[in-house]
């Protein structure tokens, strides 16, 4: 009874503070210390508790939802403080100990000096009403009395939602050696190391916890060179809620109150779940908002298409009365004109009116073709619009006419105008048609848009369908490249664990650049690096075949130039055979001529050599010069055909054909050359013609020895093989 923390707590109970009101505190909004406060105050005393800080003016108040701040960071101007209390009594006040007299204080007045985009602190002391729980559940005394209901609403309320205080700010952590074995600390480091994704609670990246925590070692941790900061980040970057939970559960993590444990522990678990589903939650928002949006500007076009269909029509029916109007003008004072019996009046009157009701018939024509092809365009959804429109034209049109049908019989019968009345009657019975026409077609219309908006909700039914199927498939695409991720991770650790065993050093810097790669990615950063990898490398394949279809095409060019370059080389060669023809057929039918004629002089010269001789006694001495005459014109026939025509002009003619045939790189080829020439004329026909001609020749030449006058019975067997070398020659041509 005589503990003076209590006397102290009653008499702050009973204190009553001019603008504090407990009230007033909602839970949602986040006090935090102004910068401008925690300069002002002096290091020569404690800092204020919450109600005093209140007192002061020294708190800020922002309202922030669990959205805000996962999505949004929206504290990124404030340092979220984690430390060890100095005492039970106060965070940075020990009276037993002077060096721990402001110390906190003293160094974030410092920081703050260093750091001016800082506009301020959270801090548990200075930001959340302190006390005994109104239900008596503490186990400890504070100076600060009971907190009233209200209060105690908002300080559960902090306590259930510190933890995104840690995961989402940014982080000041004053660590000392005793720091290490607190829950409470522990718990915080743990949060401040982490960051809310799209998998959940998921350890930060070295630059994350470079730009997003800062340590201070305090005490003998500021000794430590920087291991004491360094263990702290050891100890928790790496480890997932599961790893954490079961850290911090056990014993020798100390925690004052020992239901916190009980209650903050299972709350992680759900975090991670809350963080996956806000993302969920976050990225349906989105596509919602994408579609309402597209919804919008689509119902925003109906609208303002309608608005100019309606401004368009009104234009028309206008338009239309206007016309109506001058016709109807037209008309009576046609009939008046009529009427005073001024003839050319009313025909002046007629024919005007016959030019307006064109000039009408063309309007409703253009603006009738304009409705279809708004029809033809955005059918059925303005269908029933038009029909609606068409039909109360026609509605005015068919009125109109009747009252001008009862106005041209408003006369006496014998002045009426029967053809008027007779075309205004036409009219009618076409419009009274049109009429119908529109009515079945609206009818129509309103079936088909009934149809339509059923197709429409079917559609739309199915494109949900699709998009949740999308989302479905985008899930699982993230988890696949997350366990994915996993595995690389745990395939690194691996290989850079059997490098350190084999002490590879250069390998283990490889592996220790590609694990902080992984480390830095999330698991939609790493489903997109793989599917840029995949794209990379498809337009690598793309490339790959566009240069094998060029190699192809040019292959093909010089396959196709070669191509071209035989065929050339082809019809070169066809036109040395043709040539060759030619020749070889020129010098066939100049070998047979001579050979003919060889024939016949070899003929006259035997008539006229073998008729008189070897008879002797002849006694017509004209006789035996008339046989002799008649062999020397065969002999001479003889030796002109053989030796000019065979042996000059024949013996050229085959050996120039011959040559066209063979050419310079072709000689092994003659006999097939020769074959495509004719069937007949080859090599051994060739030869045997010549060697023919030339016995016939040397044959005629030895017959003419052997059968000269003088000594004929001693030449007689020079005669005799003059005759047979020329039957062989003849025989042989």
């Amino acid at each position: 009874m005589n503990n003076p923390l209590v006397g102290r707590a009653s008499e702050s109970s009973r204190r009553h503070y001019k603008t504090y009101r407990s009230a007033d505190l909602q839970p949602g909004r986040w006090a935090f210390v102004k910068r401008d406060a925690v300069l002002s105050w002096s290091t020569s005393k404690p800092m204020p508790e919450f109600r005093d800080a209140v007192e002061q003016h020294a708190l800020e108040f922002i309202e922030v939802s669990t959205d805000e701040f996962i999505l949004e960071r929206k504290l990124s101007e404030f340092w979220i403080i984690s430390h060890r209390w100095f005492s039970r009594s106060h965070p940075d006040w020990d009276e037993n100990l002077p060096q721990n007299q402001s110390a906190k204080l003293k160094k974030l007045q410092e920081l703050l000096c260093e750091h001016e985009e800082i506009r301020g602190i959270w801090l548990d002391f200075c930001c959340v009403p302190q006390g005994n729980n109104a239900d008596g559940s503490d186990t400890y005394v504070h100076n600060y009395g009971m907190r009233d209901e209200a209060e105690q609403r908002y300080f559960r309320y902090t306590l259930d939602n510190i933890k995104l205080l840690y995961l989402t700010g940014t982080v000041l952590i004053f660590v000392d050696q005793k720091y290490m074995g607190r829950f409470w600390t522990q718990f915080e480091a743990f949060l401040s190391l982490h960051k809310a994704g799209r998998k959940g609670v998921v350890p930060k990246t070295d630059q994350d916890v470079e730009d997003n925590v800062f340590i201070c070692e305090m005490g003998a941790a500021s000794a430590s060179a920087g291991s004491v900061r360094n263990s702290l980040i050891d100890t928790w970057r790496t480890k997932s809620v599961h790893e954490a939970v079961e850290v911090l559960s056990q014993p020798d993590i100390e925690v004052m109150n020992q239901s916190d444990k009980a209650v903050i522990l299972p709350r992680l678990h759900d975090l991670n779940k809350n963080v996956i589903e806000i993302f969920m939650n976050d990225d349906k928002r989105r596509e919602a908002a994408i579609d309402e949006k597209q919804r919008q500007a689509e119902e925003a076009a109906r609208r303002a298409e309608a608005d100019s269909l309606r401004a368009q029509e009104a234009d028309h029916k206008a338009a239309l009365d206007v016309l109506d109007a001058k016709i109807a003008r037209a008309e009576a004072a046609k009939l008046e004109a009529a009427r005073e019996e001024d003839y050319g009046r009313a025909k002046a009157l007629k024919e005007e009116a016959g030019l307006f009701k064109k000039s009408r018939a063309e309007k409703i024509a253009s603006f009738e073709s304009h409705a279809s092809q708004r029809r033809q365009a955005d059918w059925p959804a303005n269908v029933k619009l038009d029909a609606e429109v068409m039909l109360a034209g026609l509605e005015a049109k068919l009125k109109g006419l009747q009252e001008r049908d009862k106005l041209a019989k408003s006369g006496r019968p014998d002045e009426w105008d029967t053809a008027l009345i007779r075309s205004i009657r036409d009219e009618l019975e076409t419009t009274k048609r049109e009429r119908d026409l529109a009515e079945q077609t609206r009818t129509q219309a309103h079936r088909e848009a009934a149809d339509r908006e059923q197709e429409i909700a079917r559609q739309a039914e199915a494109d949900e369908k699709e998009r949740c199927e999308m989302v479905e498939r985008r899930h699982a695409a993230l988890e696949a490249a997350a366990a994915e991720l996993e595995r690389d991770r745990s395939a690194l650790e691996t290989q850079l664990q059997a490098a350190a065993d084999s002490e590879r050093l250069t390998m283990m810097q490889t592996l220790q650049v590609q694990m902080k790669e992984l480390s830095g990615l999330s698991a939609d950063d790493y489903a997109n690096k793989k599917r840029a990898e995949a794209e990379e490398r498809a337009r690598e394949e793309q490339e790959r075949a566009e240069e094998r279809a060029r190699e192809a095409q040019q292959r093909a060019l010089e396959e196709g130039q070669r191509a071209e370059e035989v065929a050339r080389k082809l019809r070169e060669r066809d036109l040395q055979i043709e040539k060759a023809k030619r020749w070889v057929v020129l010098g066939e039918v100049l070998l047979r001529v001579s050979l003919y004629s060889a024939v016949i002089g070899g003929v006259c010269w035997a008539c006229g050599v073998t008729q008189p001789w070897p008879v002797e006694g002849i006694k017509d001495q004209d006789e035996h010069d008339f046989a002799e005459s008649v062999a020397q014109v065969g002999f001479v026939l003889t030796v002109a055909a053989t030796s000019s025509f065979f042996v000059v002009v024949g013996v050229f003619a085959c050996t120039s054909g011959w040559q066209a045939v063979i050419g310079d790189d072709n000689f092994l080829r003659v006999h097939e050359r020769l074959d495509d020439v004719s069937d007949e004329d080859d090599a051994w026909t060739l030869t045997r013609n010549i060697f023919s001609g030339v016995l016939v020749f040397v044959g005629g030449i030895t017959w003419l020895c052997g059968a000269g006058k003088a000594g004929r019975e001693n030449q007689m067997h020079v005669w005799l093989v003059g005759c047979v070398m020329t039957s062989l020659g003849l025989a042989g041509a």
